[in-house]
């Protein structure tokens, strides 16, 4: 196991020995169970073994076989049903399966095995080892009980746990001196349809014989055999496109595309089964018909997000993406405003504070020259200052010292050289428009605009970005606005920016 988890369990009980024939239970009720665990044992499993008050551990299993079987440890668990108070009941259930979930969750592989002779609490089981997740494929399920033929095929064929999960029922149904384990498993697919099928048979005699080619945990998958398999999805270019197209006879036919259904449709000729697509009428009921079994398959493009997993315990990714935003195109700036662009902001600054200190330099420097009264001779200096650096005016007379004229000469390059580039930066913007800079990242993203649209599937992002640790994604979070479809989420950035 990753990181040590407590493991239950103590098989003795002699003492309960005298509770067997109680219960219906045969004292060599274990043979068979041991069987078979020792026939699908592997060195880095452990064991959870679930009971009623029907039986025991000791009845079912033997200790020095558990030990043998289960290196990993066992994780008992046993249930009192209580008929007159279902939720008290229920409730313990829930307590114990999301315990036993947490043993599967930290082991490597897993086999569970259910052993009662009452059809309530096996119904139960497999209602709330659903609800619970406490299976996946991977994980191997042995239910032992004593059924009528009738009842045990009802069982079988009448839950998602029992039918379509890794599960196999070990039926105790004769009593000595003939005694005999039979082992039931049901198919869901088959050349005759679903089907219950006895694959194995255990006596004391024989032990474990199998009456099939099949395995004794067959696949159920592997072929489907031509069904129709229910399938959830919803237009999301590129990787589901639905497309209106007219047939031969005049109606219209729904065509699919996209990677995601041209997967799905590789699969299902791999596999053998016809697509049959579920209408939905959003996101959140694609993905609910998954989780109350009405849909085989969703096949969107999902992100492993944290919410995800509390749905789902399983993800194959066969497609790697990136998330991204898309903004409407910036429109481009008044063309009165282009006289302002061709110099960046430091650029004005620079001109700016230069041009406020030249008339005052130029005026200290000239004060040799002939006054025409002081105020009067500023607004000159100003005037023949702004006449050089716009290229219309050259001074009418130099300053008769040597630092004068060096300081006119200094003046007229800077005017020069900021001219030049002035005029050419400014055709160039006006004969090929530069649009503003777009954010490429979330920092830019929170910082550049006023709020982010997403479909009705974003309310798992939003989730995720609020519980993040970065600033930056708890801002993104906070703006993030949910909205029935792309498509609108697009019209509101071009139409309301």
């Amino acid at each position: 196991m990753r990181g040590v988890t407590v493991v239950l369990v103590i098989l003795i009980a002699d003492i309960v020995e005298c509770l067997r024939p109680q219960y219906g239970w045969q004292p060599n009720a274990g043979g068979g169970v041991d069987a078979v665990l020792e026939a699908v044992s592997q060195p880095t499993c452990s064991l959870i073994l679930l009971t009623d008050v029907t039986t025991s551990a000791s009845t079912i299993l033997k200790e020095e076989s558990v030990v043998r079987g289960s290196p990993w440890g066992v994780g008992f668990f046993e249930v009192m049903m209580n008929h007159q108070d279902t939720n008290l009941t229920l409730s313990l259930l829930s307590h114990l399966l999301h315990q036993a979930r947490q043993v599967r969750m930290e082991s490597r592989c897993v086999r569970v095995v259910v052993a009662s002779h009452d059809p309530v609490f096996l119904d139960t089981f497999a209602e709330w080892s659903l609800k619970g997740r406490l299976l996946v494929w991977a994980t191997k399920l042995l239910v032992v009980t004593s059924l009528p033929l009738p009842q045990l095929h009802a069982l079988l064929s009448s839950h998602w746990t029992f039918s379509m999960m890794n599960t196999i029922l070990l039926n105790l149904e004769d009593t000595p001196p003939n005694l005999r384990h039979s082992v039931y498993t049901h198919l869901p697919y088959s050349p005759e349809g679903a089907q219950v099928l006895r694959v194995a048979v255990w006596t004391p005699r024989h032990g474990l014989r199998l009456l099939t080619a099949l395995p004794l945990f067959p696949e159920k998958f592997s072929n489907f055999h031509g069904a129709e398999v229910n399938v959830t999805g919803k237009p999301w270019p590129p990787y589901w496109v639905e497309e209106q197209q007219e047939a031969a006879d005049g109606s219209l036919v729904t065509i699919y595309t996209g990677c995601d259904y041209l997967s799905l449709e590789t699969i299902s000729h791999t596999l053998n089964f016809t697509i049959n697509i579920i209408p939905t009428a959003s996101w959140e009921e694609v993905i609910q018909k998954v989780d109350e079994r009405e849909s085989f398959i969703a096949a969107v493009f999902h992100l492993a997000l944290r919410e995800q997993y509390k749905r789902h315990d399983f993800t194959y990714i066969f497609e790697f993406n990136q998330m991204s935003f898309a903004l409407a195109k910036p429109g481009l700036k008044p063309r009165l405003e282009s006289l302002y662009y061709p110099l960046t902001n430091e650029v004005w600054t620079g001109v700016l504070v230069v041009f406020l200190l030249m008339p005052a330099i130029f005026y200290v420097v000239s004060r040799g020259r002939e006054k025409q009264g002081g105020q009067l001779r500023v607004g000159a200096e100003v005037l023949e200052v702004m006449g050089i650096l716009v290229g219309q005016n050259l001074p009418q007379q130099l300053p008769p010292i040597t630092s004068g004229r060096l300081l006119v000469v200094a003046w007229l390059v800077f005017a020069l050289i900021i001219g030049t580039v002035y005029r050419g930066n400014l055709t160039a913007a006006l004969t090929l428009p530069k649009y503003p800079p777009r954010p490429e990242t979330v920092e830019q993203l929170v910082d550049t605009v006023h709020n982010v649209t997403m479909p009705p599937f974003g309310e798992r992002f939003r989730q995720f970005f609020a519980a993040s640790d970065s600033e930056v994604y708890k801002k993104l979070a906070r703006m993030m606005m949910i909205g029935p479809s792309a498509r609108e989420g697009l019209q509101m950035a071009v139409e309301q920016k």
